[in-house]
């Protein structure tokens, strides 16, 4: 019998006022799901099931319920931590306190910068770290798939070799 496929938990800001913005993340949301899709993953990506604009009558505690839902039920959780962002910051620890381990995903020019927020980056969960172009270059669709296929060959390849029994293995 083959094992069920797992899901892999996508977070990132959603909640803030610059539509354009909002659809620049969401283009970045879709395409890091795409390569999810590609390893055999189910991407959850919030903004396809609890969208702030879209799915308006969810309340605060729906939310929360739902998020915590997803993250626990998660693989791992791949997290775009390139802006402020209270909600991503709690999906990191949710996944934290949930045995759950986390890619972070962000600008390189604002790693170089230091505005990426040391306490995120510090979190025990986080096993790779997955420096992408500025959200306003063109080829920023394409090189993040790379890198994030990279990453997580890498990271695979380190689950497949683990001692463990097979019985264990994800």
């Amino acid at each position: 019998m083959q094992k069920p496929k797992s899901m892999v938990y996508v977070a990132g800001a959603l909640t803030m006022a610059d539509k354009e913005l909002v659809e620049k993340l969401h283009e970045l949301y879709d395409a890091m799901a795409e390569v999810i899709s590609e390893y055999g993953f189910i991407p959850y990506v919030p903004h396809h099931n609890t969208d702030p604009l879209v799915f308006k009558d969810y309340t605060p505690a729906n939310i929360d319920s739902i998020t915590r839902l997803a993250v626990c039920n998660s693989r791992f959780v791949i997290a775009y931590v390139g802006m402020p962002s209270t909600g991503t910051g709690q999906e990191v620890e949710i996944a934290f306190h949930a045995g759950k381990q986390v890619f972070l995903v962000y600008e390189q020019e604002k790693m170089e910068k230091k505005l990426i927020t040391r306490l995120v980056r510090g979190n025990p969960a986080i096993v790779r770290e997955v420096p992408i172009l500025n959200l306003d270059d063109i080829n920023l669709i394409s090189t993040t798939k790379v890198r994030l296929r990279t990453a997580l060959e890498s990271y695979l390849d380190e689950e497949r070799k683990r001692n463990i029994p097979e019985i264990l293995k994800p």
